[in-house]
């Protein structure tokens, strides 16, 4: 009777078990779908100073209209993966696009994707990936060359120099400033031209500054300043359209089973234990010995 009745707690402990190895393997195993699920994340800017008002498709399906020179979008969230991106005169449809390219993006970055080029030279599109994250409560400020016809530029503020000889379609790295109010200069060496504008940093944002059209021509040579608010220290994902993906450890998920295991196998024991002493004969009292 006793075999029985331990054989029985071992078969439910072992069933157990295995239940909770398999839930722990299915979580595992659903991690990349997960990770692959995650969008990237696109902001756009029109920086031809040739190509007028446009409309932008992408995998065919139009996302912005009426898209005019010098503006830029918000970041919004795109599929993870290969799409192709096409910018056509706006009412003229996707056929009769002007640009249209390849473009991969991955899960959880932060994209900025400039039309670019003249008719002289031919149109494009660059990606820069960016990085939104603020350490504390400071700022940062990133300058992007998009103005065409312009050699290499410097920026400064307040006679620092921020940014040296940055060239055209490029993007400096991000320089960390206080928050506060800035005069910024961008000066090209060729043509010789300066273009200043102020700008104001608040405590835990991203400014980015582009510098579009032409020197000498129009639209003239001008910069467009364009803020974001900045994501705390470590990196994050889901609903955040600035972040690098950012991934958790499963170990723990073991962990887990482990201490269930362990915690069921204590459990049988005590059970066994006890069933056993409520059934062994218990010793005759000294009074029933006497009779």
């Amino acid at each position: 009777m006793f075999l029985r009745e331990q054989a029985r707690w071992w078969r439910l402990f072992l069933a157990t078990g295995l239940c909770v190895v398999l839930f722990g393997t299915s979580m595992l195993s659903a991690r990349p779908v997960d990770a692959a699920a995650a969008p990237a994340y696109v902001r756009i800017i029109h920086a031809s100073p040739d190509i007028g008002i446009v409309d932008v498709f992408v995998d065919g399906k139009k996302i912005l209209s009426d898209f005019q020179f010098a503006t830029v979008t918000d970041y919004v969230p795109i599929a993870s993966g290969a799409h192709k991106v096409q910018l056509a005169l706006i009412g003229k449809g996707v056929d009769a696009s002007i640009i249209t390219q390849e473009m991969s993006v991955q899960a959880g970055v932060p994209y900025t994707i400039a039309a670019l080029g003249t008719k002289k030279s031919g149109f494009s599109f660059t990606s820069f990936v960016d990085d939104n994250v603020i350490a504390g409560s400071g700022a940062k400020v990133r300058v992007y060359h998009l103005s065409p016809g312009v050699g290499t530029a410097s920026v400064s503020s307040q006679s620092n120099t921020l940014v040296n000889q940055i060239t055209y379609a490029s993007a400096s790295s991000y320089i960390p400033l206080s928050s506060g109010t800035y005069s910024v200069t961008l000066n090209a060496d060729a043509p010789k031209a300066s273009l200043s504008s102020q700008v104001t940093l608040k405590p835990w944002s991203v400014l980015s500054i582009f510098a579009v059209g032409l020197v000498q021509g129009s639209p003239h040579w001008r910069l467009v300043a364009a803020p974001q608010q900045g994501m705390p220290g470590m990196p994050q994902t889901g609903g955040d359209p600035h972040a690098a993906p950012q991934t958790y450890p499963f170990y723990w998920q073991w962990g887990i089973m482990f201490i269930t295991l362990v915690g069921l196998l204590l459990g049988c024991t005590y059970a066994l234990t006890y069933k056993n002493m409520q059934a062994a004969p218990q010793p005759a009292s000294k009074k029933s010995r006497l009779r």
